[in-house]
């Protein structure tokens, strides 16, 4: 794999190339067998040590060995560590010599190493630079980074992210002077520097428009054999602009001044082996084997890898690999689970009580944290009550589904979704129900004791097993977290009334505990080793992991790179610098089917179901003192706009359904089946699905009716100007937006809506109850567990993921005069309520039925397009044991988060 990495204002670096072949051997030595090296762990991170190792070096002997960053290591010994100052992809060869007369015996020219050096990068600078990429073109230089002398090699940079670079904006206005003053500071990228390491450099511009570096490729050849250690610098800068608009008595006058304030620079490196060279074989002439990179077209990087924080599908992708839970699903069933942190499934008589409320996991024993420690029951029952308190975190998490089963909703403390459990007012009776909710086989004190092997839930209702189930083996909430290690960095929890209303402010953004975060202790199969900031992440084995029925135990490194460009991603994968890559746009998957698959290069696996659905969303109460902060400046929007059913219903028909599912998503376009239309949260696959048919108001592409329910709403002719808000990388709804766009304003020209790019992990951080600028946008939903009560609760009840960020309140809308859509709102919210709490599934499912009518009639939604799932992978990446259906559960990936414990290579 050849990743680009960070260096931030590095240093250039001095060049040693070395001749292989110069010197011939004067005598024969004692065959010990032939000379290799390998590197103990295929990636590290800048600045700190990585281990190699010299097999059958002659006792009489010294290795010369070559790092690939221009530097090199004489030593005697079979195993030497490295330090590299420098981030980059670099290849590594060594020479051995007779100590006595420094004689060649052999070398490693014909097996380099490759190793990968990630960057440490502060937090604090991550909105001030951006990383670059360099990758080649495997149809012009098929055997690149190895290149032959004289032959020209075309070298193509990119950027990994660049949606996260700094864009704010501050207005007021100044009282005394009669002034608007209006500030904005933005980081742009600059422009590009190659250093080819032979002595040439080339300053490259940034393109205006894409960013991307103009020309590109550039080119470069090598006279002379040896290893080039390749720099590509991207520098941004930093611009300050002023502008004050004073009103006098003789008129008004603006101002502006823009200065540049700062300039910021990233470098990567890659080793380029020009001449007679070959990387290390392996079986199959599988590339860099031991190591899996998935390419990501995922912008911004992930929101946390807490498992009890995490509720978006980026950072799922990383918990999922790292965080065990009780039960997990076998292959691609939603209704089958095989035991993992437990050491058996429970079952009626066995686990389970006769009633169905309790519920008891006896846990595996050998199982251990990647810090050494075991993983015991206490570990689930303390995760089981951190859950419990942060099931009313800020942005919402996925704590609610487990708790929704042990707290009751009927009776005080009550159980509302989203909303902390414990309050000012009733500390003591939640404590009490808290710790009820959950204990162990051996008590002390009313707690958990160290000693105790099993957990015990106490649900508040009776409750089919495979409804319970999918909430212990999410790994979003469900994830078993060391309670000792949390204990230990002071994010332990204070078991008191007082210390569980403390502790629940750890679940608010910007109170998070960052090592839990980002740097969390692993109980699954893998453990995080370096992250480095929006940009990539390298998984590595857990040694505590032993190896389980249907989780082997691992032995590949992890690299998930997050790119903020398809067109990059597509690269990256093409030229061989990934294994998987997934969330490609549509267009994509043609170029993939039509040059990659014919020559061996990829394979597309799929389509295959998906309980994966899309949509648009609407913000009734939006934050608008936030837009330009947030978004940027010049938008105007009233904060109730979306307030109004009508102009929702409006926007609904103004969609062109079929348009978007056969030419911008691309069914008909690109031969491929990527979704379908769909109407209403509970789709085609979820028991009580309700088909559109049996659905009354499902909209349809309507300009005309769209415009009389604009003259009836009483907005047409007001005047709005605001974004809708698309997340960065989603081509397909940034294409579609422009049309939507288009289609409103021919019926209303006072409609102008634009969309904006905004990082993933930006709009879930806006999407906080009370301070929500994005009027509109594009989101969707991907299971937790197949039953209704996971999309309805979210998407519809009061204080959901969705409603409680986007006003959505009966108080609200009666405040404004809506008196019939507060009652339907509270309808639908007591029809979702008393269909959870149903333990007859006919009666539920009518229940379910009739608030998905409401919530249809409500216009809560523009609903897009119900998702397939595919795979795009190299030939040689298969899924474990061949069984596709491990890398196709609808519940945890489904072709976007792979489990790598399923992912075999070779």
């Amino acid at each position: 794999m050849l990743v680009a990495i960070i260096v931030v204002l590095a240093a250039a670096l001095a060049i040693v190339v070395i001749n292989p072949f110069a010197t011939k051997p004067t005598t024969t030595p004692t065959t010990v067998g032939p000379l290799s090296l390998r590197a103990n762990s295929p990636t590290g991170q800048q600045g700190s040590q990585m281990l190699f190792t010299l097999n059958n070096l002659r006792s009489d002997s010294y290795a010369h060995v070559s790092m690939g960053d221009g530097a090199v290591v004489n030593t005697s010994s079979s195993t030497f560590v490295y330090n590299y100052s420098s981030a980059g992809t670099f290849l590594v060869w060594a020479q051995e010599f007779g100590a006595a007369n420094n004689t060649a015996y052999a070398n490693t020219a014909s097996g380099l190493v490759k190793v990968t050096v990630l960057p440490n990068i502060p937090v604090d600078l991550q909105q001030f630079v951006s990383v670059p990429d360099i990758y080649f073109n495997t149809t012009q230089n098929a055997a690149a980074p190895v290149v032959g002398t004289g032959q020209t090699l075309n070298l193509y940079g990119g950027y990994g992210e660049i949606s996260q670079l700094l864009s704010s904006s501050q207005s007021f206005w100044n009282q005394t002077l009669n002034s608007y003053n209006n500030i904005t500071d933005s980081v742009i990228v600059d422009h590009y520097t190659w250093d080819f390491g032979n002595g040439h450099t080339q300053d490259v511009a940034a393109d205006a428009s894409t960013s991307l570096p103009s020309p590109n490729p550039v080119t470069v050849s090598y006279g002379n054999q040896g290893l080039y250690t390749v720099a590509l610098t991207l520098v941004t800068s930093e611009w300050l602009t002023a502008t004050v608009t004073t009103i006098g008595l003789l008129g008004t006058t603006t101002y502006t001044n823009t200065t540049q304030t700062a300039t910021y620079s990233v470098t990567v490196e890659a080793t380029v082996a020009a001449g007679n060279w070959a990387l290390a074989s392996t079986v199959g002439n599988v590339p860099n084997a031991g190591v899996i990179t998935e390419i990501v077209n995922s912008p911004g990087g992930p929101y946390s890898f807490d498992p009890q924080i995490d509720y978006e599908t980026t950072g799922f992708e990383v918990v999922v690999n790292t965080q065990a839970t009780l039960l997990f699903y076998d292959a691609n069933s939603t209704s089958v689970w095989f035991p993992y942190a437990a050491d058996s499934v429970p079952t009626i008589g066995n686990g389970i009580s006769s009633d169905s409320m309790t519920y008891t996991f006896h846990i595996r024993s050998g199982m251990k944290f990647s810090n050494g420690d075991p993983i015991t029951a206490y570990d689930v029952w303390y995760s089981t009550i951190r859950a419990m308190l942060f099931q009313g975190g800020e942005p919402g998490t996925a704590d609610w589904i487990i708790s929704q089963y042990l707290i009751p909703s009927d009776a005080a403390p009550y159980f509302i979704p989203f909303v902390p459990i414990v309050n000012a007012s009733n500390q003591q009776a939640a404590y009490n129900a808290i710790t009820a909710a959950v204990t162990c086989d051996v008590m002390s004190g009313g707690l958990c004791s160290a000693s105790a092997s099993s957990v015990v839930f106490h649900l508040v209702r009776p409750l089919a097993s495979s409804l319970f189930f999918t909430a212990v083996s999410d790994p979003l909430g469900g994830g078993i977290l060391d309670a000792s290690w949390l204990q230990s960095i002071g994010a332990g929890i204070t078991f008191t009334p007082a210390g569980f209303l403390a502790y629940q402010d750890q679940s608010v953004e910007g109170l998070y505990s960052t090592q839990v975060q980002f740097h969390p202790v692993a109980s699954g199969p893998f453990e995080v080793n370096t992250y480095v900031p929006a940009t990539s992440v390298v998984l590595t084995p857990n040694p505590g992991f032993p190896g389980i029925a249907n989780i082997p135990k691992q032995n590949n490194t992890i690299i998930i790179d997050w790119v903020s460009s398809p067109a990059v991603a597509y690269q990256l994968f093409a030229s061989g610098q990934g294994d998987i890559v997934t969330l490609l746009p549509p267009p994509y998957y043609k170029t993939v089917a039509s040059t990659l698959v014919p020559n061996n290069q990829a394979v597309i696996k799929g389509p295959f179901p998906s309980i994966t659905e899309y949509f648009a969303v609407f913000n009734v109460n939006i934050t608008t003192s936030m837009l330009a902060s947030a978004i940027g400046p010049g938008y105007t929007i009233p904060a109730a706009y979306f307030a109004n059913t009508q102009v929702r219903e409006a926007f609904a028909y103004a969609w062109n359904y079929t348009n978007y599912v056969d030419n911008i998503l691309g069914n008909k376009k690109y031969g491929f089946d990527f979704g379908d239309n769909y109407c209403g949260v509970i789709v085609k696959g979820l028991p009580d699905y309700v088909p559109p048919s049996s659905l009354n108001g499902c909209p349809t592409f309507d300009l005309v009716k769209a415009k009389s329910l604009l003259y009836q709403s009483g907005a047409y002719n007001t005047s709005v100007n605001f974004p809708i808000v698309v997340p960065t990388g989603d081509t397909t709804d940034f294409t579609a937006a422009l049309l939507w766009a288009a289609n409103l304003k021919s019926i209303d020209p006072s409609i102008v809506m634009s969309p904006v790019y905004v990082n993933f992990d930006t709009i879930i951080g806006l999407s906080v109850p009370g301070a929500n600028p994005m009027p509109l946008y594009f989101l969707g939903w991907i299971a937790d567990y197949p039953y209704p009560s996971d999309y309805t609760d979210a998407m519809y009840l009061g204080n959901g993921t969705y409603p409680g960020p986007n006003g959505w309140s009966s108080t609200y809308f009666a405040s404004l005069g809506y008196a019939s859509e507060a009652s339907a709102y509270d309808q639908m919210n007591a029809l979702l309520s008393a269909a959870d709490k149903n333990t007859n599934l006919s009666q539920a499912a009518a229940q379910y039925q009739q608030a998905e009518q409401i919530a249809v009639s409500l216009y809560m939604y523009v609903y897009t397009y119900q998702a397939t799932g595919f795979w795009i992978t190299k030939p040689y990446i298969s899924p474990y044991q061949g069984n596709w259906g491990y890398q196709e559960n609808p519940t945890i990936g489904a072709g976007a988060d792979s489990c790598f414990f399923w992912w075999v290579k070779g």
